[in-house]
């Protein structure tokens, strides 16, 4: 029993000590280069998407021309606006990857804690 208490919080421990570190191995405190886009790469990736995405549907919307035929090459142009204005979203993608990621861990955190609070509860009755 106490072998498996101390496992647990020496695997806990570690794990902190895990997110204190980045990839190549030095620690890091308060405003640290974390790896991920500034804000102005976020801002300029989602101003880029917020017109190039609209403008590709409107170009793909209009290359039917009036007798029912497609226009491959303005379909194609309007597919490489909105690709272009996907790829300038992942500066947001890989904040949102992050922040989430924070949460889950969070969350795991505390589920362990519930978890082995309801354990020594169910102990003591």
């Amino acid at each position: 029993m106490i072998k498996r208490i101390s496992i647990l919080l020496l695997s806990l421990l570690t794990s902190f000590t895990a997110f204190a570190r980045d990839y190549s191995g030095h620690r890091y405190y308060g405003d640290a280069d974390i790896g991920l886009p500034n804000g102005n790469e976020v801002g300029i990736g989602l101003v880029i998407a917020l017109i190039a995405i609209p403008i590709g549907y409107l170009i793909i919307n209009m290359s039917e021309s009036n007798n029912g035929e497609d226009n491959m090459f303005v379909g194609c142009l309007g597919l490489l606006f909105i690709g272009g204005g996907i790829i300038s979203l992942l500066p947001l993608l890989a904040w949102l990857c992050a922040i989430a990621n924070v949460l889950i861990s969070i969350g795991f955190v505390l589920f362990i804690i519930v978890v082995v609070i309801g354990f020594f509860m169910a102990k003591s009755k």
